[in-house]
């Protein structure tokens, strides 16, 4: 099972919030700062885009970037938070 990187204190506590505000609207500050990091997650994610820093180099002809391999790892990271159309 794979957890967000950054995940807020309970998953409910929006909802909590949303409910007992006026508007029912937080605002995007509000949002941002009951979310926590997960370091754990977050410094593997960033070993991993690091470990690619050679295949993103552009000095052609002998490095052309291949950002695909950066992206595949954060696509990787963010699956379980995903909808399929």
């Amino acid at each position: 099972h794979t957890s967000p990187l950054f995940q807020r204190p309970s998953p409910c506590s929006f909802y909590r919030f949303a409910m007992a505000s006026e508007d029912a609207t937080p605002s995007g500050v509000e949002i941002l700062t009951s979310i926590e990091m997960n370091e754990e997650r977050y410094i593997a994610l960033l070993r991993k885009l690091i470990g690619e820093s050679e295949r993103v180099q552009n000095a052609p002809p002998d490095f052309n970037p291949r950002e695909d391999c950066v992206s595949d790892h954060v696509l990787e990271a963010l699956r379980p938070h995903t909808v399929e159309n």
